[in-house]
């Protein structure tokens, strides 16, 4: 119900903010979906709630997966066979911008 409400322009730049590719786009199918439910659901509300509130939490997790990414690595980079399992499993900076970030 708060996405038919908010609209394309606000979610839009809610995505563009958390650098979701293809935002309008995304935000116009999210608004486009809301309009056409017309049911609601024994416990939606509540869903939503924490629906939203895991989104929030995405960049603090991202974060923490990175400082651990990077503690692995400085201690791969200690260890002598280093040259070799970097080349079988590069690091994320070694990898094409769009691995994993689709």
């Amino acid at each position: 119900m708060a996405i038919r409400h908010a609209g394309v322009d606000p979610i839009t730049a809610l995505l563009r903010r958390d650098h979701v590719k293809n935002a309008v786009h995304v935000a116009e199918a999210m608004v486009a979906a809301a309009r056409q439910q017309t049911a609601n659901l024994p416990g939606q509300r509540a869903a939503a709630v924490v629906v939203g509130q895991m989104a929030t939490e995405i960049p603090a997790l991202e974060q923490r997966i990175a400082a651990v990414g990077d503690l692995i690595a400085e201690q791969l980079g200690q260890h002598p066979l280093a040259p070799i399992i970097e080349r079988l499993h590069p690091t994320r900076q070694d990898q094409p911008e769009s691995y994993g970030d689709s």
